[in-house]
């Protein structure tokens, strides 16, 4: 019997360590990793395979202005999920804020990291959200680099800067740099 009890109590600490990562490597409303999720994986990648890309959905504000916040939550979820099952599951999907995501491609060439970000923005063209009663358009803007041993903050930086060139050329694009 005592030896029941304490594989018992060992089974509920493996749950409460499994449960406990979850939260802490994960993001609550989307399921997608979280900014620390994301750091733990890109510290494992081999730098000379891997791509980063910062994705974000376009005049999302307007979804929330038009629709209301509980629309742009229902969009931010049906979006996650989206890119789960169109995206190679073998990217690490991040909602680094808000309307961001952040993708960590690990052993691959640069133009099939690419030719997936295309590919998606291709198959949301051609998607609507459906919200109630409401059809709704969303499309993404990426920008894409090489790990090339930068730290994570100069990744995300240089990602950035590549989703704004992309941004001020018209939106729902890809740009690699």
């Amino acid at each position: 019997v005592t030896r029941a009890r304490a594989m018992i109590g060992k089974e509920a600490v493996i749950k409460q360590k499994e449960d406990l990562l979850q939260i802490a490597d994960y993001e609550q409303l989307t399921g997608l990793y979280n900014r620390s999720g994301m750091k733990k994986r890109i510290s494992q990648c081999d730098s000379s395979h891997s791509f980063l890309a910062m994705g974000v959905i376009d005049d999302f504000k307007l979804i929330n202005d038009n629709y209301g916040h509980i629309c742009g939550d229902h969009i931010l979820r049906e979006l996650a999920e989206l890119m789960r099952s169109k995206l190679d599951p073998n990217i690490f999907i991040c909602r680094w804020g808000g309307e961001e995501f952040v993708f960590l491609f690990h052993d691959i060439r640069e133009q099939d990291a690419l030719q997936q970000l295309q590919d998606f923005c291709h198959w949301m063209n051609h998607t609507e959200f459906q919200y109630g009663e409401q059809k709704i358009p969303v499309t993404m803007t990426f920008g894409i680099c090489c790990h090339q041993r930068l730290s994570l903050d100069e990744l995300i930086n240089k990602a950035d800067q590549l989703l704004y060139q992309g941004k001020q050329k018209g939106k729902h694009t890809v740009v690699s740099g």
